[in-house]
């Protein structure tokens, strides 16, 4: 089924706004407050033609951009292992910088990243053994980003 002139302008402009369906609505030129805006939002969204618009220009970006999912992991991979390399703590002692023994490293980028990729498997469910295991990697390779930082 074809989209209405008002509906396409949703689509148009729900992927230029990074996809803020409020926003959509209003400058496609839906009436109301805030809430009806939001209200209509959400039903545009639900409907088969609207979201099948949407995904079919996504695409188009992903492709023309080469944002595959598989270079998407690449890069988050990339992020971790880079925040992951440990970096000495130094601090100042008799007029001279040296190092205290303890490493810092980018814990929260590390976080970030796997909750990323996490997203991007549908990983989010609540499975305690995934997370046992997550932690316990991830426990090991601070263990050998921490050995490399010292054997520099």
């Amino acid at each position: 089924m074809k989209l209405t002139v008002k509906q396409q302008s949703f689509v148009d402009n729900y992927l230029a706004n990074g996809g803020n369906g409020t926003q959509a609505a209003k400058d496609a030129g839906y009436k109301g407050s805030e809430n009806t805006l939001a209200s209509t939002a959400k039903e545009n969204l639900r409907k088969p033609q609207i979201k099948e618009a949407i995904e079919k220009e996504q695409n188009k970006i992903k492709k023309k951009l080469e944002m595959t999912a598989e270079w998407k992991r690449s890069t988050l991979k990339d992020v971790i292992e880079r925040c992951l390399q440990a970096e000495p703590v130094m601090e100042m002692r008799d007029g001279k910088l040296v190092e205290t023994g303890e490493y810092k490293f980018g814990a929260n980028e590390v976080i970030r990243a796997i909750n990323e990729l996490n997203k991007m498997d549908g990983d989010h469910a609540a499975i305690k053994n995934k997370t046992e295991v997550t932690v316990i990697d991830h426990a090991e390779a601070l263990r050998k980003a921490r050995e490399r930082a010292k054997k520099k």
